[in-house]
């Protein structure tokens, strides 16, 4: 039984074009060499995430860098037709983040084909690999705050 998926974007159902399927198949014509020559590796595969499908890549060293790729329903088409698709580069630190949009453009679900996908975000995901190990130290402006976990006192 296929499983249905729950989230909802503006009243659309996430599911037609934004079901699990569409994405297996755009994940496998996604340019993910481009990535891991750099050095950036996948944390996981294409998932739902907050109303969006989203993959992640990592290069773990002094600074942490990611870039994130994410396909977001238009809310102004009729549901399935268009994605708002973003590439987001950054680095941490482990306590500290710095987060940059580095590219955001509209795709239609007919024109996700694998070779006008490769055209789409090539470029793109070059520029963001880029930006993200440009970061520096001085760059990390957001603090991750760390709740530590109370201690208890034996008695």
């Amino acid at each position: 039984m296929k499983k249905q998926s729950l989230s909802r974007y503006r009243g659309h159902d996430m599911m037609g074009v934004g079901d699990s399927d569409f994405f297996e198949k755009l994940e496998k014509n996604l340019p993910i060499e481009v990535a891991t020559k750099s050095g950036f590796v996948p944390l996981g595969r294409f998932g739902e995430r907050h109303g969006s499908w989203e993959i992640a890549f990592c290069k773990k060293g002094g600074l942490n860098r990611f870039i994130s790729l994410s396909f977001t329903m238009s809310p102004e088409a009729s549901p399935g037709k268009t994605f708002i698709v973003e590439l987001w580069a950054g680095a941490d630190d482990g306590f500290h983040l710095a987060r940059r949009l580095v590219a955001e453009t509209k795709a239609n679900e007919d024109d996700l084909t694998p070779d006008s996908l490769d055209k789409l975000l090539r470029n793109r995901l070059e520029h963001a690999i880029s930006v993200a190990e440009e970061l520096t130290d001085a760059d990390l402006n957001f603090s991750q705050s760390r709740v530590p976990f109370p201690r208890t006192e034996s008695r």
